[in-house]
């Protein structure tokens, strides 16, 4: 049963809240009126719809376009359990004071059991000395249907928080500046490799890469992380093509995009 929750002041300010739509930002403020005292619960979109938006024309097929919105933010976890539908809130325990706390009955993304459908795993969504290896099937939002848990491992090494967390950030923020959806997870083992083999670059390094890459010509259709990230040799390009160019000033993030293309246009005219 729902309980009185906390919405905090901050949770205007919050970026990744921003990077939703605005009925997406009332999909979250609504989940955390219903979900229980653990930050389940039962997540269809049709049972969403009558939670939350029970008096409006909205289909579920809208409202499940939101929660996707939230998913892809890393705002909630989408997964089944035994053929059911279930949303968490990674977060949850930070932001609730809960008092006389009942137990979920219902199952979390962690449980081994679990198929995450929609958002990825990150660093607060995991619970403290436990986590799950391999891939798991899906129906995921991109490629071949299927959708990681965290990746333990790459080249037989272990992935530090550090780089699971940069990682993450990067394919986030790509699919930010391209305007499309991937599941950062997904991605994990192919960016790795390159935060490795420059230890020496920073995030914002990194960020600058990035943009530069999707400003140049030199890669054609719609860009996805591989053109930066399939392998070392593929990352080396483009950190190439980026010193090539010189340091790229990071632009507010509400203008990223807009500088995106006057950096095409220069080098277009550069080039003629």
């Amino acid at each position: 049963m729902a309980r009185i929750r906390t919405v905090k002041p901050d949770l205007w300010h919050s970026e990744d809240l921003a990077d939703v739509s605005l009925e997406a930002r009332l999909t979250f403020i609504g989940l955390i009126t219903q979900a229980d005292d653990d930050g389940r619960m039962k997540g269809s979109p049709r049972r969403i719809k009558g939670k939350v938006f029970p008096y409006d024309s909205f289909t579920p097929g809208q409202v499940d376009g939101w929660l996707t919105e939230l998913a892809d933010q890393g705002l909630i976890v989408r997964f089944e359990h035994s053929g059911s539908e279930y949303i968490e809130l990674p977060t949850w325990h930070k932001h609730q004071k809960i008092n006389r706390k009942t137990d979920s009955a219902l199952p979390s993304h962690s449980d081994p059991d679990s198929v995450i459908t929609h958002g990825a795993l990150t660093e607060d969504s995991l619970p403290e000395g436990k986590g799950r290896e391999g891939i798991k099937e899906g129906k995921g939002v991109e490629g071949n249907g299927q959708e990681r848990a965290r990746v333990r491992e790459v080249a037989g090494r272990k992935i530090t928080d550090e780089e699971h967390r940069l990682a993450f950030t990067l394919i986030t923020a790509f699919g930010q500046l391209a305007q499309q959806r991937f599941t950062p997870e997904n991605w994990i083992e192919q960016v790795v490799p390159c935060l490795r083999a420059h230890p020496e670059l920073t995030e914002t390094d990194h960020l600058a890469i990035v943009r530069s890459t999707l400003a140049a010509p030199w890669w054609e259709g719609a860009p996805t992380p591989s053109v930066v990230y399939s392998k070392v040799s593929t990352f080396e390009r483009a950190l190439a093509g980026w010193r090539g160019g010189g340091p790229v000033k990071a632009p507010d993030r509400a203008n990223e995009i807009a500088e995106m293309a006057r950096q095409a246009e220069i080098e277009e005219r550069q080039a003629a």
